[in-house]
């Protein structure tokens, strides 16, 4: 079901990453996209020893996020990727974005801000010779917070 945005149904043309403001490539496929905040349960006793419990909010809990990206591969976004990979103890966490532009143009663009983001997995497609279609790339994003503007 189609997610609404002001009223009017969303339904997303392109996603677009970013790393610090810069636009990098378009994405074929984003998922685990979510905010979740953490139940944290309370017990409380009444002046009858009766023990209560109740769930309050606690923590927000940063996303894992999965990325599909295709044949138009930024050079940045491979380098930082293929330092992740060689050399996860020192992989640059970055400000990133995931941009979802709407097919319908009169609605906005939802971007979702990654504060923190470093790549902890990478996954290139099916390889295959006979295969004369590019090969995507699924990679896992892990972030400190996530924002939604």
């Amino acid at each position: 079901m189609p997610a609404e945005n002001n009223g009017h149904i969303f339904r997303t043309g392109s996603f677009t990453f970013q790393m610090d403001g810069v636009q990098l490539e378009t994405l074929k496929r984003v998922s685990g996209l979510q905010i979740r905040v953490e139940p944290v349960l309370v017990k409380t006793t009444n002046g009858q020893g009766q023990i209560k419990t109740q769930k309050y909010a606690g923590n927000l809990t940063p996303p894992s996020i999965t990325l599909v990206r295709g044949m138009a591969k930024s050079d940045k976004l491979t380098a930082w990727l293929k330092n992740a990979a060689t050399d996860p103890a020192n992989c640059e966490k970055v400000n990133a974005s995931i941009v979802f532009a709407p097919a319908d143009k009169g609605s906005d663009k939802i971007t979702v801000n990654l504060v923190g983001a470093w790549v902890s997995s990478w996954t290139p497609g099916d390889l295959d010779v006979t295969n004369e279609n590019p090969v995507d790339e699924t990679f896992i994003l892990e972030c400190d917070e996530v924002k939604i503007s």
